[in-house]
């Protein structure tokens, strides 16, 4: 999990992704770099996983 800024001034971007050997994939996108820019996330993921 990681914030990106976004071009000049205070726009970030919540990024997950999943690495494994040889392989990353982005799993979520998100406006923002606060808790509630995760929620879409958190909501996504099955329970137990």
């Amino acid at each position: 999990m990681d914030e990106k800024g976004l071009g000049h001034g205070h726009d970030y971007t919540t990024l997950v992704a999943h690495a494994e050997a040889g392989q990353t994939s982005v799993q979520y996108v998100g406006e923002g770099r606060d808790k509630e820019s995760l929620d879409a996330f958190w909501e996504f993921i099955p329970m137990g996983a």
